[in-house]
């Protein structure tokens, strides 16, 4: 939208047209290798794409997608986020003095191993079984509690759709 002018129709525009048989000569080997078989089974279990979508989740936490951020700042977030993502909270101060000369404070580096340790002691409870009981225990008292009360007062609770 520069000078307040709203593009003209895209198919006006277009200076050369799409030739969708020489398109397809190069679209063909691409859509050939993904979909083949030993990568499909590797796709089974969802697991790259859960892991993509934390990596991005990692990186955008740090530079809102909503927002137009400067080059600088969306190559800063993306590399505290790759480090972040695979070296945990405390790679970040490498990054920080390696890359960019930038000496973190005492107070930061705390904070990164705090959160350093809660990740990992996070991750051997989620290996134990720990956390899975854990929230098996609250899904369960959360269940107790919605029991009493609607024995207690029976459907006058709140709820959607209930006056």
């Amino acid at each position: 939208m520069a000078q307040q002018k709203f593009p003209g129709d895209h198919q006006n525009h277009v200076h050369t047209k799409l030739d969708f048989n020489r398109l397809h000569a190069h679209i063909k080997p691409v859509y050939e290798r993904l979909s083949h078989a030993d990568l499909m089974q590797r796709c089974l279990g969802h697991k790259t794409q859960n892991a993509n979508e934390s990596l991005h989740n990692s990186i955008w936490s740090k530079c809102n997608k909503s927002q137009c951020h400067p080059h600088d700042r969306v190559e800063f977030s993306m590399l505290s986020g790759i480090a972040e993502f695979n070296f945990g909270p405390t790679a970040l101060s490498h990054v920080e003095n390696e890359v960019y000369e930038i000496a973190p404070g005492p107070s930061t580096n705390r904070l990164r191993s705090a959160r350093s340790r809660k990740r990992l002691e996070k991750s051997k409870d989620a290996a134990k079984g720990k956390e899975k009981a854990r929230k098996a225990k609250r899904t369960e008292a959360i269940n107790r509690r919605e029991a009493d009360t609607s024995r207690d007062y029976g459907d006058t609770g709140y709820g959607a759709g209930q006056y």
